[in-house]
């Protein structure tokens, strides 16, 4: 189920846990706390629609007192929870990551009932743990004891369980270190000392009391178990490739280890096939590019204008895309997702296209993706996505059953000791598995040996995999700079770490995780800072890489530098519309000690407004105004408040700004900002005063006219003042100014009964502005259609357009204002 807002999960996690049917008014006071009762009623009624939409009409019934669930047909977890093996189905807290920001009342009952959660998680496994000691599950015991552990570490008794375990399963050392650290966590959490019977517990497995006498077992020399590599592909091979047959989305899942990579080469062995790499995650469009250039590889397909913006992404599509437009509007965003999605329709034809480890892509990348896959079945195209664990998914690995293991233990050479170990360790994951069974010490083995192939290398592939666990990923010779050798050896070296494993195979070169993870380790302080140093200064000049360079700068020690990188990603992220990678490099600079703070706020605050996160764009501007504030930037700080529905906040900044406004133009824009204050708090008066102040100083720039037209035609319901501002927005190719005229005309045609006619500028409007990434003012448009067609009498067109009106409020975060963030209609 894909819920349409936040409000909608919450309602519906609220109606599975209570036994009777909520009130509207009791849900109201849930939900929306801060609201009148005749609001919040209307944002229940909305959010109940949402809900409704998002689950097929099903389940969720309201009458005009109560809403209830019908829980026909509905399997809930919580349900199970006393069920033979039902623990095992939780997975984390009750809606463990999930929060309201403006409902403190649903936040108490979410803590209340995962705390009631929490407790009859913990009674069942010390319950079972207490079995499986008694049954000689000692394993298993501690497996259990250890979640109970981990969802109360204050709690002693889950110390002592696990102490319990531990000393039954023959690790007594592993039992007293557990002992030593409860005394601490007691100590520096709640300054008390341990229980008697925690200390006596101590001192028995200190005596040897508790242990068992563990029976000797012999382990025969491993035996090659190659044929095993494919063991629970097969029913799965068949199942993706009925999947692909058509066109959509089709997801494959399971743990890392589980075989999902091979299952998807092995049932789709000509498919496009990409992958996210952490070590990009801080490169807007590191994934989008690698998506791109790897289809335009094997397709001569030619791009046409709708697709052109994906040569910003990808140069590579230049040669074969008209020139395409710049990024330096409202409507970029929009523009460049469309333009990237039309260009993966175009290069992949009717091939798959296989992205892997999904959950490692940056925030623009996940944008891409997200579009792609919702929309696979009207773009025509096949496309399968491989992500971490996820329930109820078509294509989900599964692991191993004991039996299975067993038998592999068997034929490796091991016996059933062996194999029930394994199973405990890997969770009867594929390739964990097969690699535990092909030592002669499964348990032990596995890390050791790791770290010793990192070890026993010769010098030059040891320095080549440390050089590109540092960069992460890298050809030939950007590894041979940051390593330190000549290209020809690097080369060599590289061939021999991807033969032996160490190192993926293909055109990016990529150490296994685990295997820079060992590199990492086995580096000293000084030879990582050289490094990263080594990899800064090979990445200088090239603009896509000015992301990780700063991250190298930063840990190279050169602090400087890494924070003027910093500042230049940041904004590289802003040109493509990726404001969570904008934050992230605007605070690393800052941390660093930027030596322009004033303009790095600004940039942040900027996108922060964009994004609709005002309490975060506010901080970010008034930290901007106190290194040194202008017109410009106290007229961004009213535009927030303004947004937010603060007015007496909005009109005093206007006002500092119109102070500060060094000419005609600048004071024109603002007194048209003013206007807007005026008329939304209700001062017509004012509103009309200072529209005729603006109209007075406007001059002819077309932008300062635009606005200013705009606003009057708002302020004093003047359709002719809207059709001159549109004429000059259109001058200036300031497209979001051109939609804020058109939906205020399109409002001004509406009240003249010409419903139509104002529903055509609304949609025009809306096209403008959805790609622009303002939330708040798609909303507002979303919401003004729902009304019009409302009015028109097209009631299914009215509850799509108010669904998505819904849905965007929802998203935009203002906390205790939210009243008035729902207001807006014109602007």
């Amino acid at each position: 189920m894909r819920a349409d807002t936040r409000k909608a999960i919450a309602l519906l996690a609220y109606l599975a846990e209570r036994d009777t049917a909520p009130t509207r008014d009791e849900l109201v006071w849930l939900l929306w706390p801060d609201s009148t009762v005749d609001r919040g009623r209307g944002a229940l009624r909305r959010t109940i629609s949402a809900l409704r939409s998002a689950l097929g009409g099903r389940w969720v019934e309201a009458d005009r007192e109560r809403v209830h669930l019908d829980r026909t047909g509905l399997d809930l977890d919580t349900a199970r929870l006393d069920e033979p093996g039902g623990i095992d189905l939780a997975r984390g807290r009750f809606l463990e990551g999930f929060h309201l920001r403006d409902a403190a009342e649903f936040d108490d009952w979410q803590a209340v009932t995962a705390e009631h959660y929490d407790r009859r998680l913990r009674t069942a496994l010390e319950a079972r743990a207490t079995e499986r000691l008694a049954g000689g599950d000692a394993r298993g015991a501690v497996a259990d004891a250890e979640r109970r552990l981990a969802i109360d570490p204050l709690d002693e008794s889950s110390h002592r369980l696990l102490m319990h375990a531990l000393a039954a399963a023959g690790d007594r050392a592993g039992a007293v270190r557990q002992y030593r650290a409860c005394v601490a966590m007691l100590e520096d959490e709640l300054a008390v000392e341990p229980l008697p019977e925690t200390v006596e517990l101590h001192e028995a497995i200190l005596a040897g009391e508790l242990t068992p006498a563990p029976t000797p077992v012999t382990v025969p020399d491993p035996t090659p178990a190659t044929h095993l590599v494919d063991v629970g592909h097969g029913p799965l091979v068949d199942r993706l490739r009925r999947a692909v047959g058509a066109p959509g989305a089709t997801r494959v899942t399971g743990p890392a280890g589980s075989g999902r990579t091979t299952l998807a080469a092995a049932a789709l062995p000509a498919a496009v096939h990409v992958a996210a790499y952490p070590a990009d995650a801080d490169l807007p469009h590191s994934l989008t590019r690698s998506i791109l250039s790897a289809l335009a590889e094997e397709s001569d397909a030619v791009l046409d204008e709708r697709a052109a913006p994906a040569v910003h992404v990808a140069p590579i599509l230049a040669r074969r895309a008209p020139e395409p437009p710049p990024l330096d509007d409202d409507l970029a965003a929009g523009r460049l997702l469309d333009g990237i999605t039309t260009a993966v329709r175009t290069l992949l034809g009717d091939r798959v296209l296989v992205i892997d480890d999904v959950e490692a892509a940056d925030v623009a990348s996940a944008a891409v993706v997200e579009r792609l896959v919702g929309r696979a079945g009207d773009l025509g195209i096949r496309i399968v996505t491989i992500v971490p664990d996820t329930a109820g998914a078509p294509i989900r690995t599964t692991p191993l059953e004991q039996r299975m293991v067993t038998d592999l233990a068997a034929e490796a050479g091991h016996g059933p000791e062996v194999a029930d170990a394994v199973l405990d360790a890997t969770g009867g994951w594929v390739g964990p598995v097969l690699e535990a069974l092909a030592t002669a010490d499964p348990l032990a083995a596995v890390a050791e040996q790791r770290a010793k192939r990192v070890r026993d290398l010769d010098p030059v592939a040891r320095q080549v995999l440390e050089a590109l666990a540092v960069l992460g990923a890298g050809g030939p010779t950007l590894v041979a700079t940051v390593a330190g050798r000549p290209v020809d050896e690097v080369a060599d070296a590289l061939d021999r770490l991807v033969a032996t494993g160490l190192v993926g195979a293909g055109d990016r070169l990529e150490p296994v995780g685990w295997a820079a993870t060992a590199a990492t380790d086995n580096m000293g302080s000084a030879r990582a800072t050289l490094l990263h140093g080594r990899a800064a200064d090979a990445r200088a000049g090239d603009p896509a890489a000015v992301a990780a360079r700063a991250r190298h700068l930063e840990r190279a020690g050169r602090t400087a530098e890494a924070s003027a990188t910093h500042a230049a990603a940041a904004e590289a992220a802003a040109a493509v519309l990726a404001p969570h990678s904008v934050r992230e490099h605007v605070e690393a600079a800052l941390a660093l000690g930027h030596t322009d703070p004033g303009h790095l706020h600004r940039l942040l605050g900027e996108a922060e407004t964009r994004a609709g996160n005002y309490p975060a764009a506010i901080r970010s501007l008034h930290a901007a105004a106190a290194n040194g504030t202008s017109w410009e930037v106290e007229r961004s700080i009213g535009d927030v408040y303004l947004r937010w529905g603060r007015w007496p906040l909005a009109t005093a900044s206007f006002e500092a700004a119109l102070d500060l406004a060094d000419d005609d133009a600048a004071r024109a824009t603002v007194l048209a900002d003013l206007a807007v204050v005026a008329a939304r708090s209700g001062d017509a008066a004012t509103a009309r005063d200072r529209v005729a102040e603006a109209l007075a100083v406007e001059g002819d720039d077309p932008e300062v006219v635009s606005r200013v037209e705009n606003v009057a035609g708002l302020v004093l319901d003047a359709p002719e003042h809207l059709v001159t501002a549109i004429t000059h927005a259109r001058r200036t190719d300031r497209r979001e100014d051109e939609a804020a005229a058109l939906n205020n005309l399109a409002l001004a045609y509406a009240r003249r009964d010409r419903v139509e006619e104002g529903i055509a500028l609304a949609e025009r409007a809306l096209g403008l502005l959805d790609r622009s990434g303002d939330r708040h003012r798609r909303a507002a448009i979303h919401g003004n259609l729902a009304d019009l067609h409302h009015l028109a009498g097209a009631e299914d067109a009215s509850q799509a357009h108010l669904r998505e009106a819904v849905t965007l409020f929802a998203e935009v975060g203002v906390g205790e204002w939210e009243p008035e963030i729902w207001k807006l209609t014109g602007w």
